[in-house]
């Protein structure tokens, strides 16, 4: 990403916060838009804290999902603590992903697809869970 990235984020963050109408969905997005930015800037620990406030929010929806994984991936490397305590955060608030029985890329279970690599990469699904219990 390019460095004005992060400011650029930063202005349409503060732009949503200030708009007439709310709209939690949008911010939430912003939010992983500004970690993603966080991540290119190497500020791994930020971008950690602003991903962790769109899981937290509640209000993300599916096609929002690869950027947590964009996020987790990006701060990995360079803060394992940061990328663990996003990973849980994310499989706790949207646990119907991780309970799932995934059969691999491009499965359909429930209302999610495992369509990214990526977003089987944050859920529990995976070919570890295929063999069921025991």
């Amino acid at each position: 990403m390019l460095p004005a990235a992060e400011s650029y984020a930063r202005h349409v963050l503060a732009d949503l916060a200030g708009a007439a109408s709310v709209r939690p969905r949008r911010i939430a997005s912003a939010n992983l838009d500004l970690g993603l930015a966080l991540v290119a800037a190497d500020k791994p620990e930020e971008a950690a804290h602003v991903a962790l406030a769109a899981i937290e929010s509640g209000r993300l929806v599916p096609s929002n999902y690869w950027r947590v994984a964009e996020v987790v991936t990006g701060i990995e490397n360079r803060d394992a603590t940061d990328a663990a305590t996003v990973r849980e955060a994310f499989r706790d608030t949207y646990p119907g992903l991780g309970r799932s029985r995934c059969r691999g890329i491009g499965s359909v279970h429930g209302d999610i697809t495992c369509a990214l690599p990526l977003l089987v990469a944050l859920s529990t699904c995976g070919p570890e869970r295929e063999a069921g219990p025991g």
